[in-house]
């Protein structure tokens, strides 16, 4: 209790407290009531036992035209906040004393400094932990990239718990890979008081990993390699058989064109196939290249569109194409562009409906070529749109059930336009069609003179019968 007991009902400050506690009482109720805000304080009362804390926090109590009238508070017996602290420091000596012999690093921070980090600080960052000891967010210096240009601050908020991995750039210019993780101390009020940070050495398990990633493609590639050759083999011999099927009788002749036909088809289906095992395998490890060079982009896009007419007329099917523009000149790898806009006409041809239309349309624009391929077919399902350029994703059809592919197709088309510079993306309505539209940056190389398209007329019909060999057999 109080050294003076009385009824604090009706009585003033100066009633209950000494003169100095009164007046800093009558300072924070002034203040609330002149700024119209909560205040929050921490207040120390003189009793018998000593001097008593108390947490106080006061409200303004305002009138129908907001004016302050009087105020509310609350106050809180201190000794609970005193408890939780003298836990903490306990808590944090025990902490210190299991994480000396750790090879992890473990630190305590508040919002401005450090106020512990562990031995293993020097080992993994190779310096003194006294460089930064006051700066608590010059750590980041470690983790500066082109993705995290402010380091660990885009995810190093004070109150939030999360975790990651970033590679870490050493004074001395080695890099490691650190595993990452904060976790915030709360105090009673739920408010983040300190914060508690993990970071562990993961470069080798990393190496590791990417070893293996490397092991795995580089047994692919080789495989489908080795897969390529023997097919090419079998096409070559069909190639001769068909020679010499002008010497067979009419029966025998009809007969062997037949079977011939069904090999040669799912030999080109199985050279597909190993060709898009390659690619990924190349995209997957970063050896894709392109051949860039500066030609009519319309054109060259018209005269591929025009290639396959003879496979949608045989599916009773329209080709419409449509231009802003009639020459634009922009640079580009036709090989790429070429196998995207086969694999998307393949695709539109594939899921279309009975006789329907395919449009292309291509839209010069400020700074980008666009480029759309739709078709009038089952459309793609809401659920499949933001996956569909994922690797082996299908989108099955109810009317095209049959011919699902390998799901590789798409997700090298995104690679092919991701590496021109450009976009990709679907549009669709289930039961309307769908679009996929891709965007080609309106760029040019200064030192190449323009191409023309033409020279790449002559090994398309080959490209054409592959990219469509599992639509038709």
């Amino acid at each position: 209790g109080y050294s003076k007991k009385i009824d604090v009902i009706g009585a003033n400050c100066y009633d209950i407290w000494p003169k100095e506690e009164a007046e800093i009482f009558i300072k924070n109720d002034q203040d609330v009531m002149k700024n119209k805000s909560i205040k929050t304080f921490e207040e120390k009362f003189s009793s018998v036992d000593g001097e008593n804390i108390v947490d106080t926090t006061i409200w303004p109590l305002l009138d129908s035209t907001n004016s302050p009238i009087g105020t509310i508070g609350i106050a809180i017996d201190g000794k609970y906040r005193n408890k939780f602290y003298s836990n903490l420091k306990e808590n944090e000596r025990n902490f210190k004393e299991i994480t000396r012999y750790c090879d992890s690093v473990f630190f305590i921070r508040d919002e401005e400094k450090v106020i512990y980090m562990s031995p293993a600080y020097e080992n993994m960052f190779e310096e003194s932990y006294e460089s930064f000891a006051n700066d608590v967010y010059k750590f980041n210096d470690f983790f500066k990239s082109e993705k995290h240009k402010n380091g660990l601050l885009d995810d190093y908020s004070f109150d939030k718990l999360n975790e990651g991995k970033l590679k870490a750039k050493l004074k001395n210019g080695k890099e490691k890979w650190i595993w990452y993780k904060f976790l915030p101390i709360y105090d009673d009020c739920g408010n983040a008081i300190k914060r508690i940070g993990i970071l562990t050495d993961i470069t080798e398990s990393v190496n590791l990993e990417e070893e293996k990633d490397k092991i795995r493609l580089d047994f692919f590639a080789n495989v489908s390699h080795e897969l390529r050759t023997p097919v090419n083999l079998v096409l070559s011999s069909i190639e001769v058989l068909k020679l010499r099927l002008d010497s067979l009788d009419e029966e025998n002749r009809d007969y062997f064109s037949k079977y011939i036909d069904i090999m040669q088809q799912n030999s080109f289906r199985l050279l597909k196939l190993i060709n898009n095992l390659i690619d990924s395998t190349r995209i997957d490890s970063g050896s894709i290249k392109i051949n860039l060079i500066n030609a009519n982009i319309i054109s060259f896009i018209e005269d591929t569109c025009y290639s396959v007419l003879h496979f949608m007329k045989s599916k009773n099917m329209n080709l419409i194409f449509d231009t802003n523009k009639e020459e634009e000149i922009i640079s580009f790898d036709p090989n790429c562009i070429e196998r995207i806009m086969l694999n998307l006409l393949s695709n539109a041809i594939k899921f279309n409906k009975n006789n329907g239309n395919v449009f292309v349309n291509i839209n010069v624009k400020k700074d980008d070529v666009v480029v759309e391929v739709k078709d009038e077919g089952f459309g793609i399902p809401k659920n499949k749109i933001e996956s569909i350029f994922d690797k082996f994703e299908q989108v099955k059809s109810k009317m095209k059930s049959e011919r699902e592919g390998s799901g590789m197709g798409l997700y090298i088309v995104k690679a092919l336009v991701e590496i021109h510079g450009g976009t990709i993306k679907a549009v669709s309505e289930v039961g309307k069609g769908s679009s996929i539209i891709f965007t080609l940056p309106r760029k040019v190389i200064e030192s190449q003179e323009i191409e023309d398209v033409e020279n790449y007329k002559d090994s398309r019909i080959n490209k054409v019968i592959l990219e469509f060999s599992d639509i038709y057999g």
